[in-house]
């Protein structure tokens, strides 16, 4: 019987630590946060309207392509895109490109609310720092990943 105990509760605490059940969606926060234009966010001129020609035309062949779903998502060096019926949903990158507003990889996280403003709304995911802006006429989200105040990661997506 004591086994069972200790090995439930060893269980539970590694659960607990690998799910924080505290950390909030992005979504948690879109009714209370104000609107903030990312109209002019590409990455090489690949933004949410291009489509998935658009993409191989300017970055050629991704090294990886994976289908999950109704998405396929296409791997380059550094940048990840999202496409949804050949339309681009999200974009990912960690290193190399950089926002409209400047915004790179390795800049301080005040630089973030220096560029686009104190509508940001912040939460926490896997120990990053995640500071979020919400463009609700575009339907558009944009998330910086900050670890030690600094960026390491940006995401943009479409939303709702």
């Amino acid at each position: 019987m004591r086994p069972r105990i200790l090995s439930f509760i060893a269980i539970t605490i590694i659960l607990l630590t690998a799910c924080d059940p505290f950390s909030k969606d992005k979504m948690d926060f879109y009714s209370s946060a104000k609107s903030v234009d990312l109209s002019e966010e590409n990455v090489k001129s690949i933004s949410l309207s291009s489509n998935e020609k658009e993409i191989m035309n300017i970055f050629g062949s991704p090294i990886e392509v994976t289908e999950i779903e109704n998405a396929k998502y296409l791997t380059y060096d550094g940048i990840e895109f999202g496409v949804i019926k050949q339309q681009v949903n999200r974009y990912y990158f960690n290193r190399k490109f950089q926002t409209a507003k400047k915004i790179k990889i390795g800049d301080a996280a005040e630089n973030v609310q220096h560029s686009y403003g104190e509508d940001y709304y912040e939460r926490f995911e896997q120990g990053a720092r995640i500071i979020g802006y919400f463009d609700k006429e575009k339907n558009m989200n944009i998330e910086f990943i900050c670890y030690e105040n600094k960026v390491t990661g940006v995401i943009l997506e479409r939303v709702r």
